[in-house]
């Protein structure tokens, strides 16, 4: 296997992260009304996504599988850990300040967000890399870390220590995402529970506006880490019966 993919993957890497950073920099310049800057946002997430699709069409060539037929078995990876988080902050709506149109908006956003990072990291990110390391477990927590250190420019528009804690909750997320794709090699499985973990996130948000301590995110972190690492040994264990018989 050439090295030609892995620096093809590298330079829509790049590219992608120039050109939202770039949106990035440009938007903090700007002093919008919170409902125009979560329609700026939305704007920017749709031409991130366009542009991820573009550059892989062009350059990385991945076929993401994409399947909407969803087995009974695979769906239970998805759905306790995504409608838990769900359920957990469904209380927040009593209480939080919000419109219905900035609610849809939100709604729209986590789409969008949902798709472009998974669509770029489980779909193409993952795809590239799993050619070179074979070891799940290194896929799992190096993709995980890489994930949650990718969301280091949030300093950028927020104190350092939420940063902190979103890196560490984003590391986890990562994880449990990086196993499910490996699990269910169908995207729409990773796509649907970074949804609903997204949108659990923003009702938490809305109660909790100013941030949550660490020890919250810590504890969030291993409620993803744990499910991911418990689904690469029993990945593990699954081939190693394969191989005695």
């Amino acid at each position: 296997m050439t090295k030609s993919k892995l620096w093809r993957l590298i330079t829509l890497f790049l590219v992608i992260e120039i050109v939202s950073q770039s949106t990035h920099i440009f938007g903090t310049n700007f002093h919008l009304a919170a409902r125009y800057t979560v329609l700026a946002f939305i704007v920017v997430e749709a031409a991130l996504a366009g542009l991820t699709l573009l550059l892989n069409k062009l350059l990385t060539q991945v076929q993401v599988p994409f399947d909407r037929h969803m087995t009974v078995p695979q769906s239970s990876y998805l759905l306790f850990p995504g409608f838990l988080f769900l359920m957990m902050t469904l209380g927040t709506l009593v209480s939080a300040d919000y419109t219905f149109k900035g609610f849809v908006m939100a709604v729209v956003l986590t789409l969008l967000v949902a798709f472009f990072e998974e669509y770029l990291w489980r779909g193409i990110i993952l795809s590239v890399v799993k050619q070179y390391v074979k070891s799940e477990l290194v896929l799992v927590v190096g993709l995980g870390a890489l994930f949650g250190l990718w969301h280091i420019t949030n300093a950028f528009s927020q104190p350092w220590h939420e940063t902190v804690v979103q890196m560490i909750e984003i590391a986890g997320l990562g994880m449990l995402q990086t196993a499910l794709m490996l699990r269910t090699k169908n995207l729409l499985y990773p796509m649907i529970m970074h949804g609903l973990l997204d949108f659990s996130g923003i009702l938490r948000n809305m109660a909790e506006p100013h941030g949550i301590p660490y020890y919250v995110a810590a504890i969030v972190f291993a409620s993803y880490a744990a499910p991911a690492l418990l689904f690469v040994y029993l990945g593990s264990r699954k081939h190693e019966g394969t191989s005695d018989e």
